[in-house]
């Protein structure tokens, strides 16, 4: 998006920016902006952790839960019963 932005459109944006907000405040502008942007991803990091945890949390419980079945998670796909009960509730 940033690279079809060439110099000289970077040099009039940077001019327009100074005629209207001034030397004095663009300092204070580009400063919020960047603790702005680093908040930003501060939470953006935060967020992808903790997404990150639940699914090793999960892959983990799905790990123990296959291990405690001790069939190594396999799925009984007789025609039986048992079989068919667990069809019609995965249906449902």
């Amino acid at each position: 998006m940033l690279g079809s932005i060439g110099i000289q459109e970077i040099l009039i944006i940077l001019v327009i920016a100074l005629l209207l907000f001034g030397a004095k405040r663009l300092p204070e502008i580009g400063r919020t902006l960047g603790r702005g942007i680093s908040e930003f991803r501060k939470a953006q990091k935060g967020l992808t952790d903790a997404i990150e945890r639940e699914v090793e949390k999960a892959e983990k419980e799905g790990e123990e839960k296959r291990a405690d079945k001790g069939d190594g998670g396999k799925i009984d796909v007789k025609g039986d019963e048992k079989s068919d009960e667990g069809r019609k509730k995965l249906s449902i």
